[in-house]
């Protein structure tokens, strides 16, 4: 088996919405990287809802701030982390 997260969006009401969606979800679930959590599946309807593999150390927020104790990542490897997701955003 495998565990997953399932992430509920806002309604889509048109169907240029759900066209730009179903676009986005497709090249999401071609993308292949150590770094970022594969999409597993997508419901459109009745409600939209994304399903990914889920990230078993917590999110990246609990990474870097920490749950209970502070985060055990350098601030030389957060400034990493965050230069290489800026870098994939553009």
């Amino acid at each position: 088996g495998m565990f997953v997260a399932v992430k509920k969006l806002d309604t889509i009401s048109s169907a240029k919405e759900v066209e730009a969606l179903e676009h986005e979800m497709k090249i999401i679930a071609r993308t292949q990287h150590a770094n970022i959590v594969r999409l597993v599946a997508t419901s459109l309807q009745p409600e939209t809802f994304l399903v990914m593999e889920l990230f078993g150390r917590g999110s990246l927020f609990d990474q870097l701030h920490g749950r209970e104790e502070p985060s055990r990542l350098s601030p030389q490897l957060q400034i990493k982390l965050a230069t290489e997701i800026a870098k994939g955003l553009f």
